[in-house]
């Protein structure tokens, strides 16, 4: 019982310390000085990524495109295999037929 009251009157003084709350008065420019923070941080963020219009996009697809279709080519027309056989030589390297890493 005697907990009871304890609480109530814990709650009474919580519900108490609202009465004590008073509006803050604030600058009348705080606002604005914020709103102009925020306001330029985007236009610095949007700054940053303006130069990368789509038509730069778009020219830098194409050459990302052009090296790796380049690239591919290349892949294709060259020897892999003599070019190995080719450096085992150079270095004495005994080559097997077997497909496994640990022989």
């Amino acid at each position: 019982m005697n907990t009871n009251e304890n609480i109530k009157d814990q709650i009474a003084d919580t519900l108490s310390v609202i009465e004590t709350i008073n509006k803050v008065k604030v600058n009348s420019f705080f606002k604005d000085k914020t709103m102009n923070l925020l306001f330029e941080e985007k236009e610095m963020a949007q700054i940053n990524w303006s130069w990368f219009t789509p038509r730069l996009q778009l020219a830098t697809l194409i050459c990302v495109l052009f090296v790796n279709a380049y690239v591919l080519f290349q892949l294709k027309a060259s020897n892999y295999e003599e070019e190995v056989s080719k450096f085992a030589e150079v270095f004495q390297i005994s080559s097997t037929n077997s497909d496994s890493i640990f022989y």
